[in-house]
């Protein structure tokens, strides 16, 4: 398969995989809203965001490592397994470590981190999950950089069914409210390290070691991305602590569970960007005219099917919020199409994101735009939320990531690019928040705590419109996926 076909193929399956497994799992916030409050759902996800936190902090971002050096070892089978069992072996020991430590230390880390709340067994419980998430990371992350889109797609399947049916047990049969939700994390965590430890022995990918001269490497390389990584977490959970400070812990429920749905247009980036990062290197690394505009042509093609995405689940979310979640939480749709434009802005960051983590002496400058931006995303949200509630953590995130676009765009100019256009990446984004604007201006103005049948059809005649400008510019490509799609069933 071509290179330009292999990053279509691979984003129409991460994207396939997205979108279903986030829609089924919208779909379920009926039933999780349900039997959970949002006092119960608020604690769930702020226990859920410290463990995001941590994650990069104690495996020392070296999710980034595996993916980047598959491209220097694949054609050393041996050099290979012990490059990721190297990774593995560090990265449990490290995790281990750090849940002894807040055992030990578990007064001062609750008093720290989860004032109100009890470590036994809520904090305990989402610890011992986060043992095993971070091998699962890691394990998402190797199959990333082999480009081997099918067996992640299953994989991510499998591990979703999974914790459907954990939740299914511990939260609607068994109601055991928030401690449920995190016990159901825990256990699939547990069942997939196992099958993970399986089917790397089966597939001969792991040498089970500690090799420093792999691990010397993989951190020169993924330790400077931790400030970048991590950062971004942080503010998102001071925000939840500061949403819970001036509200309630319900506050951070029903923010949560909107976040979800602006949440999907993230997940949509970053799954794409997982099959378009490693061609990218591939042709950054060919280091020829033609590659570079093979290049700009797929970014353009992305750019418009990111748009697509962000605008429906923008001028939408009122509507799904309605269908998808009790009453309690409904309100919450109007952080959702802030959240989306900020994310339509961070497709400028993910594209110069990937010059930056291609060229190695790089990465050590990506945590200057993600700490500098998420610093003033705690300070944004300090400031907004105790003033706009609910509206302040997307606006802080609108201000955050519009900084971090913008000084990665100027670190990027110190190295070799990818002749993209900035101004063209400008437009289409401009021209998405307009569409956005016009589609929601009834929704915030007239019906903020109302469905309205007539405002549904306006947006969605909007929808269509702009729907119809990207078929039109992207209807080349669009006949040779159809092609492709073709090939494969006939």
């Amino acid at each position: 398969m071509s290179g330009n076909r292999r990053v279509l193929s691979n984003s129409a399956l991460y994207s396939l995989n997205s979108f279903l497994l986030k829609g089924i799992n919208l779909v379920l916030l009926r039933v999780y809203t349900t039997y959970l409050s949002t006092s119960d759902y608020g604690v769930a996800d702020i226990v859920n965001s410290f463990s995001d936190v941590a994650m990069y902090v104690v495996a020392f971002s070296l999710y980034a490592a595996v993916r980047r050096y598959y491209v220097e070892y694949r054609y050393d089978r041996e050099r290979l397994k012990r490059f990721y069992g190297t990774i593995i072996c560090f990265v449990l020991a490290t995790s281990i470590a750090f849940l002894i430590t807040a055992i030990l230390m578990r007064g001062v880390f609750v008093s720290t981190f989860f004032n109100g709340l009890d470590f036994f067994p809520t904090v305990l419980i989402a610890l011992i999950s986060f043992v095993f998430h971070c091998q699962c990371t890691i394990y998402e992350s190797l199959l990333q950089g082999m480009q081997n889109g099918k067996k992640f797609t299953v994989t991510s399947m499998i591990y979703f069914a999974g914790s459907v049916f954990f939740n299914m047990l511990f939260v609607v049969f068994l109601k055991l409210g928030a401690n449920g939700m995190l016990l159901a994390g825990m256990t699939v965590n547990i069942c997939f390290f196992v099958f993970i430890l399986i089917d790397l022995k089966k597939n001969d990918l792991i040498t089970f070691c500690i090799d420093g001269e792999f691990l010397k490497t993989a951190l020169k390389y993924s330790a400077p991305m931790i400030p970048h990584d991590v950062s971004g977490q942080i503010a998102i959970f001071i925000s939840k602590v500061i949403l819970k400070k001036n509200s309630a812990i319900s506050a951070v429920g029903v923010y949560g569970v909107a976040s979800k749905f602006g949440f999907f247009t993230n997940s949509i980036q970053a799954v794409i960007n997982l099959a378009y990062a490693p061609w990218f290197f591939e042709k950054m690394k060919e280091g020829t005219e033609q590659a570079k505009r093979e290049i700009n042509k797929m970014v353009k093609t992305l750019l418009w099917v990111y748009g697509v995405f962000i605008l429906g689940v923008g001028l939408f979310s009122q509507e799904a919020m309605y269908i998808f979640t009790s009453s309690e939480y409904r309100i919450g749709w109007i952080a959702i199409p802030l959240l989306a434009v900020s994310y339509s802005i961070k497709t400028i960051y993910y594209f110069y994101w990937d010059i930056l983590t291609y060229h190695e002496k790089a990465t050590k400058f990506i945590f200057m735009a993600t700490v500098t931006g998420n610093l003033v995303n705690i300070l944004a949200s300090a400031t907004l939320i105790p003033k706009y509630g609910l509206y302040g953590p997307g606006l802080a995130q609108i201000i955050s990531n519009t900084i971090i676009a913008a000084i990665t765009v100027f670190i990027c100019r110190f190295f070799e690019g990818a002749g993209y256009s900035l101004k063209r990446m400008i437009g289409m984004i401009a021209l998405n928040v307009v569409f956005m604007g016009a589609g929601l201006f009834f929704s915030y103005t007239k019906f903020t705590e109302a469905f309205s049948l007539g405002n549904f059809f306006y947006k969605m005649a909007l929808f269509a419109v702009y729907l119809g400008i990207a078929a039109f510019s992207m209807k080349k490509d669009i006949l040779v996926f159809i092609q492709m799609i073709k090939k494969k069933f006939t």
